[in-house]
């Protein structure tokens, strides 16, 4: 089949092609030429997977565009902590909208325009200018996703309740 090479600006390249099966989607995989199969004798230890990792927004901000074509996705964590870190996002367009919490970061695509239309919309995506960073992340931290803002929101819920609860009480 035939094989498009896109090379990104970071060196990383993107091999896309057609493919009939599953069928009006798109299927993406991580090829990650890493590991002792892939070491010269001089390379040996050289590439990890770390596992947990302190330094994730530092990893994302590395990033040009974070690509999700998932079939299946709940709440994709993924796509919000790459709008914390002001990466843009190109994400299949059933995926739920509550994960849009930088509106310029996102840009949603149908999986039925296959690799190649994905593609076409990555090299888009990677031509826009960057965005602050830094607003992007405050927009993050005032979302309900930030943990301190979310457990605030929380706590105010179960106070309101306790309200009501006790006034409910008080009248009996």
């Amino acid at each position: 089949p035939d094989v498009r090479v896109v090379t990104l600006d970071n060196g990383l390249r993107v091999y896309l092609r057609h493919n009939e099966r599953p069928g009006a989607h798109a299927e993406m995989r991580l090829v990650v030429n890493a590991g002792s199969a892939f070491e010269e004798p001089d390379q040996s230890g050289v590439a990890h997977f770390l596992g947990d990792r302190a330094d994730v927004p530092k990893v994302l901000r590395a990033a040009s565009v974070l690509a999700l074509p998932s079939i299946y996705e709940g709440l994709p964590v993924a796509v919000i902590e790459a709008q914390a870190a002001g990466v843009r996002c190109l994400i299949a367009d059933h995926i739920t909208a509550e994960v849009g919490v930088v509106a310029e970061l996102i840009t949603r695509a149908p999986l039925s325009i296959g690799a190649d239309g994905w593609a076409e919309q990555l090299e888009r995506e990677l031509a826009k200018p960057p965005v602050d960073a830094g607003r992007a992340f405050e927009q993050v931290s005032l979302s309900p996703f930030d943990l301190a803002t979310g457990s605030e929101r929380l706590v105010d819920v179960y106070r309101a309740g306790v309200r009501t609860a006790s006034a409910g009480v008080s009248r009996n």
